[in-house]
């Protein structure tokens, strides 16, 4: 895939932009801005697929966005009542609602208890039963989220206990 180097090509440039998108109020921007200037290329080809695609007519699965880096894991599913957390290591997720709607529990990976699954380097993925402290964000398709390592976060909740089918697409960015 070629890389767009238009008005978007300098780090502050590429931050500004992903700053405009509709990300969460929730969402580290210091880590974005060191991440973003870590490796501008990335994040631009990031951007470049996501507004260059039909989200909602992606087809579930792994798509690449920049070979050996980058991809979209394109899921569906129904969200749960109960669920676990996660956190990882080498990649940020980028998460989007396209379709139906979810809570998306937050906290730090400090707050973290009950480990169920030890790191797992295939999966960059760890998992935990629950969490000292954590808050709750609403997500639909009005709003993106984006979890560095440091956040702990459980995705797939039941808005009010009541599921909905939801279609979710998770980009997965390499740490710098």
């Amino acid at each position: 895939m070629a890389i767009s180097f238009g008005a978007a090509s300098c780090s502050s440039d590429v931050y500004n932009t992903w700053k405009s998108l509709p990300i969460s109020s929730d969402t580290n921007l210091d880590l974005l801005e060191e991440q973003v200037a870590a490796d501008p290329a990335q994040w631009q080809a990031v951007y470049d697929f996501l507004k260059g695609n039909d989200l909602a007519a992606l087809s579930t699965g792994r798509h690449e966005i920049v070979p050996g880096g980058a991809f979209v894991n394109v899921t569906e599913y129904d969200s749960k009542v109960d669920g676990v957390f996660e956190a990882h290591k080498d990649y940020i997720d980028v998460q989007i609602i396209v379709s139906g709607e979810e809570d998306i529990h937050v906290g730090n990976l400090e707050d973290a208890l009950d480990c169920t699954m030890e790191y797992n380097k295939d999966k960059d993925c760890v998992l935990f039963a629950s969490a000292t402290e954590f808050r709750t964000l609403a997500a639909d398709p009005s709003i993106w989220f984006i979890f560095f390592p440091s956040d702990l976060h459980r995705p797939g909740v039941a808005k009010s206990g009541v599921p909905s089918h939801v279609k979710k697409i998770i980009v997965k960015i390499p740490v710098r």
